[in-house]
């Protein structure tokens, strides 16, 4: 059977379901320190769209379903961002966002498989998201993807996230992201 969005908009249980090819695909659990360092990218994003009347942070679970090539696909990123004058009517809709975001940000968490991760970056290129940070907990470090192509570039721990162009003037220490795993250590009593 084949789902839409509108059907996955209406099920009692569509918040744990991303839909791909008329699929539901179920989205496994963030896990507590995926799910904390996405909050605190949505809070530095969300604090930039009303610092400047920028546009809209989303958290994730709202979905996108901005894909040409299947219009019914929803995809559910961690936190994404949409600028100002892109929305109709400059409204937030009641249902899945239907323009493709400026930025995807997707936290790798221990249940994500490597594969799946990289397809949804491809995914979000080919759709025409400007940014795609690859977050990775773990190792502390933000792999940026870019539509304009090239090779990604990897971020560290020690370095600030930027909106370069696409988001003019966002900028966040990863050291703030991922404060509580960086301040957790060998702690003496």
């Amino acid at each position: 059977m084949k789902f839409t969005a509108d059907d996955l908009l209406n099920m009692p249980d569509g918040d744990r379901y991303e839909l791909v090819d008329g699929q539901l695909v179920e989205i496994e659990p963030m896990g507590a320190r995926a799910g904390w360092i996405a909050g605190r990218l949505f809070a530095e994003l969300d604090s930039y769209s009303e610092w400047g009347n920028n546009g809209w942070a989303f958290p994730s679970d709202a979905g996108i379903r901005c894909y040409l090539n299947d219009p019914e696909n929803v995809r559910k990123p961690d936190v994404f961002f949409v600028c100002r004058g892109r929305l109709d009517s400059e409204e937030i809709p009641e249902g899945f966002v239907p323009v493709v975001p400026e930025v995807v940000a997707e936290v790798i968490s221990p249940t994500d498989r490597y594969y799946a991760v990289t397809d949804k970056v491809g995914e979000y290129l080919d759709a025409g998201v400007k940014l795609v940070w690859g977050i990775n907990p773990e190792q502390q470090t933000v792999m940026v993807h870019r539509a304009s192509g090239g090779d990604p570039s990897l971020l560290h721990v020690h370095d600030s996230l930027s909106g370069e162009d696409v988001l003019p003037g966002f900028s966040c220490s990863l050291a703030a992201i991922f404060r509580q795993s960086s301040e957790t250590g060998d702690r003496s009593p």
